[in-house]
């Protein structure tokens, strides 16, 4: 596969002896409107810039090669995902139906640990890849299925040097799943899906630790990969007029606590605050507060002054958005939260390339005022480049 490749020319390339077949399996559509799925495709973009053959196993896809070139370069497998279309449902009817299906949600999730795809991935077989052979084996969640789908296909007689299971959140300890089960029966499950994997990776160096802690008998085979951007971006910085403050991503109330950002932003006349993503809030608009659901974020990026990202109520895991978001000159602020606040100060501080405060409202208001009157300019960590991240992941 000799195909020229025409990517950011400061990134560095690695020159491997022989090309080498890397498998990805991730059980869900291929789609950027996700922070997981932007993590999997700067792996992706990672291990093309390191001329791997590069294969992928995904539930469906919405064609993304025409937004994304490189993955022409990559040959991806589909399952049929199974979604029933609703266009004809009049609108009533529609209102009804997503009712039941909310409901049907909350029950299942309460009384199984994995999603729906976990119906699905019990009946791969190895006809639904190209070798038998593959050099590095990549599961990734979320979804947690990507790794019961790798399983399977190893007890189907599927073979590699080495298989990666890549971690979003754990299992036992994500703080966004409610179920009946206690966790010791979620921790047995887990160190099933850790019994044949050869590395064993997390995103937070904090998730790392508990594991570790949690799963003694694995330890040896778990390690801390940054989450890599999919690209570096440089933008023209806004000069005039307000200052612009985004925050974009999901903003559940059980996981993240928005309201300081919001009430900070509401006395602070000299900003625009621009909030989109997912959430159970029904936050008000202000006279500079624009709030949106949940779509395409690249125009919000484009004109922002300032991007916010704010961590967990609880748990340990990093926004994945943190590293994304240091793929571009944009400012960067960290609301710290949740159980590590220092530790989390500490481990960004490593950089010098995020401003941080506390998460509340006095602190976000005099961090905001300072920041947008602080003249410096930012550039991209070359830390999370895609080739970077995705050659730590397999090695």
């Amino acid at each position: 596969m000799n195909i020229e490749r025409k990517y950011d020319a400061w990134l560095p390339i690695t020159s491997y002896n022989k090309i080498m077949k890397v498998l990805i399996v991730k059980m869900c559509e291929l789609t950027d409107m996700s922070s997981t799925m932007l993590r999997t495709l700067a792996i992706v973009r990672g291990l093309l810039l390191s001329n791997a053959d590069v294969e992928m196993l995904v539930l469906s896809n919405n064609e993304l090669q025409k937004k994304y070139e490189f993955l022409n370069d990559v040959c991806i497998n589909v399952l049929e995902s199974g979604n029933t279309k609703s266009n004809d449902l009049d609108k009533k009817s529609f209102k009804i139906k997503a009712f039941s299906q909310k409901v049907a949600r909350k029950i299942y999730h309460r009384v199984f640990p994995f999603d729906k795809t976990y119906f699905k991935v019990n009946k791969i077989e190895l006809s639904n890849i190209r070798y038998k052979y593959y050099d590095v084996i990549i599961s990734d969640s979320d979804p947690k299925t990507s790794h019961v789908a790798c399983k399977t296909l190893i007890s189907k007689g599927l073979k590699c040097g080495k298989w990666v299971e890549y971690w979003g959140d754990p299992l036992a300890a994500d703080i966004t799943v409610k179920t009946i089960y206690p966790k010791t029966f979620l921790k047995h499950i887990e160190q099933r899906l850790f019994d044949k994997a050869d590395k064993i990776v997390y995103t937070s160096p904090f998730t790392l630790e508990d594991q570790k802690k949690a799963f003694t008998s694995f330890s040896d085979k778990m390690f801390y990969v940054p989450t890599g951007y999919l690209e570096h971006k440089i933008f023209e910085l806004p000069k005039e007029g307000k200052a612009i403050v985004t925050y974009t991503g999901a903003y559940y109330s059980t996981v993240r606590n928005i309201i300081p950002l919001y009430e900070a932003c509401k006395e602070l006349d000299q900003v625009k605050c621009i909030i989109t993503g997912d959430t159970d809030l029904k936050l008000p608009k202000a006279s500079n507060i624009e709030i949106q659901s949940r779509g395409p974020a690249d125009y919000e990026l484009k004109i922002s002054s300032l991007i916010v990202c704010i961590m967990n109520k609880e748990g340990c895991q990093i926004p994945g958005k943190l590293y994304h978001c240091a793929g571009t000159n944009k400012k960067i602020l960290v609301i710290l939260d949740g159980d590590n606040i220092e530790e989390t100060q500490l481990f960004i501080q490593q950089w010098n390339r995020f401003y941080y405060c506390l998460n509340n409202k006095d602190d976000i208001k005099e961090a905001i005022k300072r920041i947008i009157a602080d003249k410096q300019e930012w550039s991209p960590l070359k830390e999370f480049a895609p080739d970077v991240v995705a050659n730590s992941l397999i090695g």
